[in-house]
């Protein structure tokens, strides 16, 4: 079974804890990802990598049931939000996409 079928199962019969569980599992791998990226200065790949996490991070926050989680789902949506900021292009990294990918300009 190749892993994209895996997790396709996995999705399927997974209960609501399960889901949050591989949501968090995938987000923890993209970061991971795109440090590894980072490191070889492939921008582009950190890049999806990057945005990969913030989605996940993003349905995590969606997820959350505000009206009956009370203080909990407050704090987790506090800790989404952090994470999803601080994963966020810095401007340092901007000027190395765009220094990777464009040609320079003519002087």
């Amino acid at each position: 079974m190749s892993s994209s079928a895996y997790l396709e199962s996995r999705i399927l019969s997974a209960d609501p804890i399960e889901l949050v569980h591989i949501l968090y599992e995938h987000a923890i791998l993209a970061v991971r990802d795109a440090r590894i990226h980072l490191g070889a200065e492939d921008i582009p790949a950190r890049s999806k990598a990057v945005s990969k996490a913030i989605a996940i991070i993003g349905e995590l926050d969606a997820s959350l049931d505000h009206k009956n989680g009370g203080a909990l789902s407050q704090e987790f949506a506090r800790l989404y939000e952090g994470n999803i900021a601080r994963y966020r292009i810095r401007p340092s990294e901007f000027w190395a996409w765009f220094r990777a990918t464009k040609s320079p300009p003519d002087t």
